[in-house]
């Protein structure tokens, strides 16, 4: 299979109906009447075939964890078309009239996108990128306002070779969709699903990064038997901040934060390293009155924050300062030096400690996927 065909194979919803597949590729290729009902026609031909033919295509499956965000088709509950479901349109369902020797090619590589629709699985074990049916609005307020097209929001998600009944988020500095690959032993052991946004990073609006994690969270929960207690939120620097604004801004729906070169407390705190009278700025300084005294309260009794840092890293005595002041208000609260770290990811091991406080130690109870 040649590259550019191997990077259709992507997962899809197979949940379109035949016929409104073939209706909304006609409507696409609208230019050239004749030519578009021949292409659609030959179009559907191959979705019906492809129950019958989708075994002869399970080798495909293996490029499934090494290709770009997904493409979509959308069933119309919220309104998308093809033009917004496909961020890169196949040349196949734009061009209209010209017809060379590509046409076949062309329809081959819409057989390999069909059929491998078929096999997607995303509750299978292992690495892969996902565009989401849809995705829901939270069950609480979300305290900032966002509004997602699931068509426009791609993910890569990691689903543990053990029985997931916990998710964690995965908050990046980057615009990229990227999990560190090494926690993967992790997230098996403590069988957690873990998940993590395209065009998250420091330059997106709060609002997204904080709302995205969590619609994120209530779509996997729909399919997966998640425990309530069990969704945490983690990230680097910038990310490691939002995942404890997250705690902090909806401690009824997080368990905890494992913040990995940057925290967040929700008010100002002193900065202990430049002496008496010196504080930085907490929350509450960036966006005011987002953290009321109720919510500092839940985040006290309902969950617990992580920071891990490094003698090399930049944020060291941040973290420390933030420390600090969550052990003088009394929050559950962990700080973990790793020596010789710099700002980045450290070792597995004190992500294994991090996410035994977080979550408790008896969670990382081996358990088998089902068969």
């Amino acid at each position: 299979m040649s590259r550019a065909n191997r990077r259709l194979v992507v997962e899809v919803s197979f949940q379109l109906g035949l016929e409104r597949l073939y209706e909304q590729i006609r409507a696409q290729n609208h230019d050239n009447e004749q030519n578009d009902c021949q292409e659609a026609s030959v179009v559907k031909h191959l979705v019906q075939s492809a129950v019958v033919l989708r075994t002869m295509f399970m080798e495909l499956m293996t490029y499934m964890h090494n290709v770009p965000p997904c493409f979509c088709f959308s069933d119309g509950d919220g309104g998308s078309d093809i033009h917004r479901v496909f961020r890169r349109p196949p040349a196949f369902l734009t061009r209209a009239g010209e017809r060379d020797n590509r046409d076949g090619m062309r329809l081959t590589a819409l057989a390999v996108f069909v059929f491998a629709a078929a096999l997607a699985k995303a509750d299978k074990p292992g690495w892969q990128s996902v565009v989401f049916k849809e995705l829901p609005s939270p069950a609480t307020t979300c305290k900032f306002k966002h509004k997602f097209i699931a068509a426009d929001e791609s993910f890569e998600l990691y689903v543990p070779k053990t029985k997931a009944d916990g998710i964690l988020v995965w908050i990046n500095p980057t615009e990229e969709a990227k999990i560190p690959r090494q926690f993967e032993p992790l997230f098996d052991e403590f069988r957690l699903l873990a998940v993590t946004a395209a065009r998250c990073g420091n330059k997106a609006e709060p609002g997204r990064r904080e709302a995205l994690a969590m619609v994120a969270a209530l779509q996997l929960s729909k399919q997966f038997p998640v425990d309530p207690k069990r969704r945490i939120v983690s990230g680097l620097s910038g990310g490691g901040r939002f995942s404890a604004l997250a705690c902090f801004v909806h401690p009824e729906f997080w368990r905890g934060a494992i913040s990995w070169c940057g925290g967040f407390f929700y008010d100002k705190y002193d900065a202990l390293e430049k002496g008496p009278g010196w504080h930085r700025n907490g929350i509450n300084h960036y966006f005011p009155g987002l953290v009321t005294p109720e919510l500092a309260a839940a985040a006290r009794a309902n969950c617990r924050f992580a920071l891990i840092t490094g003698a090399k890293d930049v944020n060291l005595d941040d973290c420390r300062d933030i420390d600090a002041a969550l052990a003088k208000e009394k929050f559950q609260h962990l700080l973990i030096e790793e020596p010789g770290l710099g700002h980045a990811v450290g070792s597995n091991e004190n992500m294994r400690r991090a996410l035994e406080f977080v979550l408790g130690s008896s969670n990382s109870r081996p358990c088998s996927w089902p068969n």
